[in-house]
C-alpha cells in the first residue's frame, strides 16, 4: 500500500475497479487533499467509517463525491465520512440524501473551514453557515428546494462574526432572495457575490448599509434581479452583469464603464476614478455627463432616443476639471433634441468641454448647427459623418487651428463650406499655417478648388474621397487646384462609381508614396502619363486587362512599386 501513500484521488471500488475505504483508512498520514469519487457504491456507515477521515489531521482539503445518477444515500453514511477538525477547504457533491450530516448542519465540527462548496443536493436544512467562524469562501450550485438563502447568524447581538469574502450561487431555478437577519452583521466582510443562472432570484443585500465593503459582482443569467444604481458604492470596481444568451450587459473595472443594453441606473457619484464610458444600445430619455474628472474618453452608440441636457451651471462637463479627450456618438439621432440651438446669446450653453481633443459624430440628425462646436478649439480630429441637417451656420474657423484629422461625408457640401469659410476668414491669427494632415470627404468639385488646396498644401499628406458618384473626371481647375498639395504622400479614391479616369497629372504629385483606388468599376485604363516616380504601392481592384498591361510596363521601371488587388 505505500504506493498509496501519494494518493489525491479515490475511486470507491465497484465490482474490480476501485479502492476499498478500509484501503484508504490505513494512510493516517495522508496529506494536501483528497478526492473521494464514487461514493454512491458505499453500502453503509460501517464501510464509510472505514475511511477514518476523522484521524487524518493533516489533510487541509477534502472532495466527497457522488455519482449524479446514483442511488438514494443514507444520511449516516456522510455522518460517518466525517473530517479531521483542522480541515480547511470542503467540497460535497451529488449526495441523494436529504439530511446533511451532524457535523456540519448541527454541531459545527470544522472550526477552521474556510472553504465550502455544496452541489447538487437536496438538504431539508443547510448548515448555519455564520457559525462557521473561519469561512471565507461559499460556494452553492445546483442546491434544490432552495426559495431563501441566509446566513443563519440567529438573530442576536454580536453572534455573528463571520470573516466570508465570498457567496457564490450556480444554476439555482428556486432561489429568489438573500434574506438579511436582524442584527447580523456579517455582510461587511463580503468582498465579491457571484450569481449566474438564478433565473428567479430578485432580491439581494446590496444597499449603502449592507455589503459595504463589495469590490467585486457578478450576476449573469438573473433576469429578474433588482438592482440599485450601480456601482452601490465607490468600493465596488469589479462589476459585471450578464444576460440570460451571456452578453454583457455591463461592465466596470473602476476605469473602464461599458454599458450595452443595460436598462439599470447608474450611479456616476462613485466612479470618481472612471477613465473611459462606452455606452451602446440604450434608450433614455435624458442623460447628463458623468462629472468625474477623471474621465478622458467617451462614447454612444445606438443610443435610440438618448437626449442630452443641458444644466444650469453652463456646460455639461466642469471645464475647468475635465480631463476628458475623447467623444464619439454613433447612430443615436436625436442626441441634440433638447439642445438650444440659438446664436448670438451672451452665454452660450456647449454641450462639450473646450480642451476636448477628438469628437467623432455620426449619423445624429438633431445636430443642425456648427455652433454647438464653436468653444473646441482643442481638437485635432474632427469626423461629422451622415449628419444630414448639419449647416455652416455658427461655425467657428478657430475650431481649425490645432486640427491634423478632419472627416466629414454624407453631410451635403458641408466640408467644402467649413474649408472655404477657413480659407477667406480673418479671425485666425497672424501668419497661420493649416496643420491638417488627413482629409475625409466625399465632395471631389467641392474641396478641389484653388483656396481649399492653397489653405491645405503645406501639412496635408492624406487626402481621400469617398462614394461620390458624381465626378467622371478632373477638370483643368480641378487638375490646377490638386497639384497645390505639394505635400500629399496618399490618395484614395474609394467607390466613387461614377469616376471614369485618373487625374491627368496624378504623375507630377512628386511626394506621393500610396494610391489606393478601390471600387472605381468605370476606370478601365491608365493615363498615359502614367504614375509618379516616388510611388511605393499601389492599390487597384476590379482592374481590366489593359490596366494590368499598363502596370506591368510601369513596373519595370519602378520595380520597387507595391500593387494589391
Amino acid at each position: 500500500m505505500k504506493h498509496l501513500q501519494e494518493l489525491k484521488e479515490f475511486h470507491v471500488r465497484n465490482g474490480s475497479m476501485g479502492f476499498e475505504l478500509s484501503e484508504l483508512g490505513a494512510l493516517t498520514e495522508l496529506q494536501g487533499g483528497l478526492i473521494i469519487r464514487g461514493l454512491e457504491h458505499v453500502a453503509n456507515k460501517e464501510e464509510a467509517a472505514a475511511a477514518k477521515l476523522k484521524l487524518k489531521k493533516n489533510l487541509k482539503e477534502v472532495e466527497l463525491l457522488w455519482g449524479r445518477d446514483g442511488p438514494t444515500t443514507d444520511a449516516d453514511i456522510l455522518d460517518a465520512l466525517q473530517p479531521h477538525s483542522n480541515l480547511r477547504a470542503l467540497t460535497i457533491a451529488n449526495h441523494g440524501g436529504t439530511v446533511g450530516p451532524s457535523w456540519l448542519c448541527l454541531d459545527i465540527w470544522l472550526a477552521s473551514l474556510e472553504t465550502l462548496t455544496l452541489e447538487g443536493i437536496s438538504w431539508s436544512t443547510l448548515p448555519p453557515f455564520a457559525k462557521l467562524p473561519n469561512l471565507k469562501r461559499l460556494k452553492l450550485k445546483k442546491i434544490s428546494g432552495m426559495h431563501q438563502f441566509g446566513l443563519r447568524c440567529g438573530g442576536a447581538p454580536g453572534k455573528c462574526s463571520m470573516r466570508l469574502n465570498r457567496v457564490e450561487f450556480y444554476e439555482m431555478p428556486e432561489l429568489a432572495e438573500w434574506a438579511v437577519e436582524p442584527n447580523c452583521h456579517s455582510l461587511t466582510s463580503i468582498e465579491n457575490i457571484i450569481c449566474i443562472d438564478c433565473p428567479n432570484v430578485s432580491v439581494m443585500p446590496f444597499s449603502e448599509v449592507s455589503c459595504t465593503n463589495l469590490r467585486g459582482l457578478q450576476v449573469s443569467g438573473c433576469p429578474k434581479m433588482s438592482l440599485p444604481s450601480m456601482p452601490h458604492t465607490s468600493i465596488l470596481t469589479d462589476l459585471y452583469v450578464k444576460g440570460g444568451d451571456s452578453e454583457t450587459l455591463l461592465s466596470y473595472d473602476g476605469k473602464l464603464l461599458a454599458v450595452s443594453g443595460y436598462g439599470g441606473a447608474l450611479a456616476y457619484h462613485n466612479m470618481d476614478k472612471l477613465e473611459d464610458m462606452a455606452i451602446k444600445n440604450v434608450s433614455c430619455i435624458s442623460m447628463q455627463f458623468p462629472s468625474s474628472s477623471s474621465l478622458q474618453k467617451l462614447s454612444f452608440r445606438d443610443c435610440k432616443g438618448l437626449v442630452l441636457v443641458p444644466v444650469e451651471n453652463g456646460g455639461e462637463i466642469q471645464e475647468d476639471n475635465s480631463l476628458l479627450q475623447s467623444i464619439t456618438t454613433w447612430g443615436c439621432g436625436e442626441l441634440f433634441f433638447r439642445w438650444p440651438m440659438a446664436m448670438g446669446e451672451s452665454e452660450t450653453i456647449y454641450p462639450f468641454p473646450a480642451p476636448l481633443r477628438k469628437l467623432d459624430v455620426w449619423g445624429e440628425q438633431s445636430m443642425k448647427s456648427m455652433a454647438l462646436l464653436s468653444n473646441l478649439t482643442s481638437l485635432t480630429s474632427l469626423s461629422l459623418i451622415s449628419c444630414g441637417k448639419l449647416t455652416v451656420d455658427g461655425f467657428n474657423p478657430l475650431i481649425t487651428v490645432n486640427l491634423k484629422e478632419l472627416q466629414v461625408t454624407s453631410s451635403s457640401t458641408l466640408a467644402a463650406d467649413l474649408l472655404s469659410e477657413v480659407a477667406r476668414t480673418k479671425l485666425l491669427p497672424a501668419g497661420y499655417v493649416s496643420r491638417l494632415e488627413k482629409l475625409i470627404v466625399d465632395n471631389i468639385c467641392g474641396l478641389l478648388v484653388a483656396p481649399i488646396c492653397s489653405l491645405l498644401a503645406p501639412s496635408l499628406h492624406t487626402l481621400e474621397f469617398q462614394y461620390d458618384g458624381r465626378v467622371k473626371s478632373l477638370t483643368e481647375e480641378q487638375e490646377k487646384a490638386l497639384q497645390l498639395l505639394t505635400s500629399l504622400e496618399k490618395l484614395h479614391f474609394l467607390w466613387c462609381y461614377g469616376l471614369q479616369s485618373l487625374p491627368q497629372g496624378l504623375h507630377r504629385l512628386s511626394s506621393l508614396k500610396e494610391l489606393h483606388v478601390v471600387g472605381c468599376l468605370k476606370i478601365q485604363s491608365m493615363r498615359k502619363e502614367g504614375l509618379p516616380v516616388s510611388l511605393q504601392k499601389l492599390e487597384m481592384n476590379w482592374r481590366s486587362a489593359e490596366i494590368d498591361e499598363q502596370i506591368e510596363k510601369i513596373k519595370r521601371t519602378n520595380p520597387h512599386l507595391s500593387v494589391e488587388e
